[in-house]
Parts: C-alpha cells; structure tokens; sequence
C-alpha cells in the first residue's frame, strides 16, 4: 500500500492505493474492511458510481469529509477528502480508474517480482553479532526500482545502514528468529515475500581472571 497526502491549511486530500501480489480477492476484502471499520452504529457507506472499478462505495455523512473507495482487479483505492469542499472525489476517482485500466496485463503472476533465494552469512549468531541477508531475485528483476522490508517476529532488529538486496542486521535479544523478507517493485506496488530463521544466543562473556 502505498499512500499520498496534499494539504493547505485545514484542508486534506489523501489516496491510498492498495495493491495484492495474489489477485482481485485481497483487493474486495481490503474494501469491506475499509468500509465497516467504524464505531459509528451503521455502516457509513452505499454503493458507489457504477462505471468506477469492479466495485465501489462511498461515505454518505457529509459536510466535512468525502471518501470513495473501489476495487478494479488487483487493486483498491481510497480518496478521502477532509475540510476541502472544492474537491471533487469522484472526478479524481475517475481520472485514476482509466490509468489503471491503462496498465492491465494478461497474467498477474508474470510481472509479480519473484525471490528465488534468502542466504544468512549463517543460522545462528550471538546476541549484536552481525549478520548478513542476501536476497537473490531473478536477472529481469534487478532493473526494477525496488524497496527492500525485513521484519522479525521479536521486533527487536537492528539494521547496519539502508535495506536492500543485501543487509547486515543485528539482534538485541536471544532466542528463535522469524525474519520476514518483503521485497516490492516501487512502480507497481507489487510485490514478493520469504521467510527464514536463525537462532540469536546470549553473548559468550569472556572468563574473569583469577586472583590470589
């Protein structure tokens, strides 16, 4: 997902575009959660213009705020407009439907970057030890502009300088590891993922020497 933002003064307008790697069915389901994730007692939202997407809907509580959202294949989008009575969401909306029908391709999974291997310079370290993360994607992605995620089920990384297809990190605790390896084509939003795991242990304390 990636996510712009304009404002001046009070005024916001904001678009999100959401983008599965795995096909239309991720793309509904984001919709549908976008759509009722509220506390207000009803659903704040109806069927959305026609013509835009496969599906869309729209908030129905004016004044202040105008939010439209829609599914088209593998993608959702959201446009929330907040304090900016000038703007028209549904023009915009419409505007990005055709660039998106602009850029449809036959099978998904062609263009979908793909990891073929994680390398770890090794499956157990110690505690602040470096490690390195070599991430091997096929010869027709490295000309992609991509960006490089790692995340591990502690939460408890540290990184040695920028991520990227190579990545040295450091653990700050012992115990198991699940690092999660996300590697997305920037001009795309799609998007390729791989886990792996190693053994962080305690550091090993150097003997204190003996005295008489």
């Amino acid at each position: 997902m990636h996510k712009w933002v304009w404002g001046k003064g009070d005024a916001r307008l904001t678009i999100e575009v959401f983008v599965s790697s795995e096909g239309p069915l991720a793309a509904r389901r984001r919709l549908v959660k976008l759509a009722t994730s509220s506390t207000m007692a009803i659903v704040p939202y109806v069927r959305g213009p026609a013509d835009l997407g496969d599906v869309s809907t729209i908030f129905t509580i004016p004044p202040k705020s105008a939010r439209l959202i829609w599914a088209y294949k593998n993608v959702c989008v959201t446009i929330k407009a907040h304090e900016a009575p000038g703007i028209d969401v549904t023009k915009i909306a419409g505007a990005l439907q055709e660039h998106l029908a602009s850029h449809v391709v036959p099978r998904i999974d062609e263009v979908v970057p793909r990891i073929e291997h994680v390398e770890l310079s090794a499956k157990k370290v110690q505690v602040h030890e470096p490690l390195t993360i070599r991430i091997r994607m096929r010869k027709e992605d490295l000309a992609r502009d991509l960006l490089v995620d790692i995340t591990d089920s502690n939460f408890a990384l540290r990184f040695g300088g920028n991520l990227g297809l190579v990545t040295t990190v450091s653990a700050d605790t012992p115990g198991p590891r699940k690092l999660t390896i996300l590697v997305t084509d920037k001009s795309t939003l799609l998007s390729a993922w791989a886990t792996v795991t190693l053994e962080v242990t305690p550091p090993i304390e150097d003997p204190s020497p003996d005295h008489d």
